[in-house]
């Protein structure tokens, strides 16, 4: 069973963040919330670099760390990993991420159009 938590003195300004960015990528704020989560206790021990890329004429945002040859992208959407080969980890970390936003979009968390 999943635990329930209320959020309380929740800074306005954080919170019309939040929803709106909910809001432009299709996903309810509780989704973007517990993606969100996911993606910082997953990679708080690593140095990891920002990454955008447009996908079906919006912009998403991700990061992607390099350590030990491999190349790991972590997105609202989920994470991947590849090693390192030939080309540098920014474009390794973009075909990872563009992969990664087409998979949520089969699973339907991301909204057409």
């Amino acid at each position: 069973m999943a635990s329930a938590y209320t959020i309380r003195d929740f800074p306005e300004d954080l919170h019309r963040i939040a929803k709106s960015t909910a809001a432009l990528e299709g996903i309810s704020l509780r989704e973007l919330i517990l993606k969100s989560l996911r993606v910082y206790v997953e990679g708080v021990d690593q140095q990891s670099y920002p990454i955008s890329i447009e996908f079906e004429g919006k912009t998403y945002s991700a990061t992607y760390t390099l350590e030990s040859g491999v190349v790991t992208v972590s997105s609202l959407y989920g994470s991947e990993a590849t090693l390192q080969s030939g080309s540098g980890a920014q474009n390794i970390a973009g075909v990872l991420f563009r992969a990664i936003l087409q998979g949520a979009k089969e699973r339907k968390e991301i909204k057409e159009g």
